[in-house]
């Protein structure tokens, strides 16, 4: 039943609202629904990156203006995404009312920043 609302939320959070990191927070210690929640996030934040690398290296290459928010290192995993995540909301309580969205994209650009090797010219 818990799993199911939670699942829920997560609908709702990409349709009309987004959870904070306080909200994740409050999840985390009860059981693995947490994981669940940051796994989520981070699958789409990857997900979303990765197609957005591959559109901008085509942008690049024509010429325009394009670099990725962070750079996934080649093997890493969801699970090695959530743990950066559930890092940054536990070192760093200050921002935890910002939207977990936010708080995750930041987590990752400070861990795997890019540099200009992101694009592979031929």
């Amino acid at each position: 039943m818990k799993r199911a609302a939670l699942l829920g939320l997560i609908v709702a959070a990409g349709q009309s609202w987004a959870l904070t990191g306080n909200q994740v927070l409050e999840l985390m210690p009860a059981d693995r629904d947490g994981d669940l929640l940051l796994s989520t996030y981070a699958r789409g934040l990857l997900d979303a990156e990765t197609l957005v690398r591959v559109n901008g290296i085509s942008a690049a290459r024509a010429g325009a203006q394009y670099a990725p928010s962070f750079c996934t290192p080649k093997g890493a995993s969801v699970s090695q995404a959530a743990a950066i995540v559930r890092k940054e909301l536990l070192s760093a309580p200050e921002n935890n009312h910002q939207d977990i969205a936010v708080i995750a994209r930041r987590s990752l650009l400070k861990a795997w920043p890019c540099d200009d090797s992101w694009i592979k010219r031929d």
